[in-house]
């Protein structure tokens, strides 16, 4: 996952994996009970039209109250929406401290790939990713 920080916002790009065929756009916003988030979908579209979304989600997310996710999506995943739910109801629901929580481990994640990695590719998705997670506080 390519998280992209804007100004004031975030805009979490997921991977394309071979066999994505499709990608889901989602808004967060309120879940109606005044304290959680709830993924808004915006829509599904092909997934020749990813970067073009990423794009759109950079550019409109400053204006947002919370971040957009995109999440590519294989046959599998179209037919079977309901396995990613818990996590984006985990993700959507943290707060600033448990962010930061999340976040200091996901450093330390990405420091141990780099380190410790098997591939090159692994190592330097990881070092984008450490790149990103230490941008947050610059």
């Amino acid at each position: 996952m390519v998280a992209i920080r804007t100004e004031r916002n975030w805009v979490c790009a997921y991977d394309p994996r071979p066999g994505d065929v499709l990608i889901q756009v989602d808004l967060l916003g309120p879940a109606g009970d005044g304290i959680h988030l709830r993924p808004n979908t915006l829509g599904i579209f092909p997934i020749h039209a990813y970067q073009d979304w990423v794009n759109w989600a950079v550019a409109i997310a400053d204006q947002m109250a919370h971040p957009i996710h995109i999440l590519p999506l294989n046959h599998n995943d179209f037919f079977r929406p309901e396995r990613f739910e818990p996590y984006r109801k985990l993700l959507a629901n943290l707060t600033a401290e448990e962010r930061e929580e999340v976040r200091r481990f996901s450093i330390a994640g990405c420091a141990s790939a780099i380190r410790d990695g098997p591939d090159r590719q692994g190592r330097a998705e990881a070092y984008d990713v450490l790149v990103s997670l230490l941008s947050v506080h610059a």
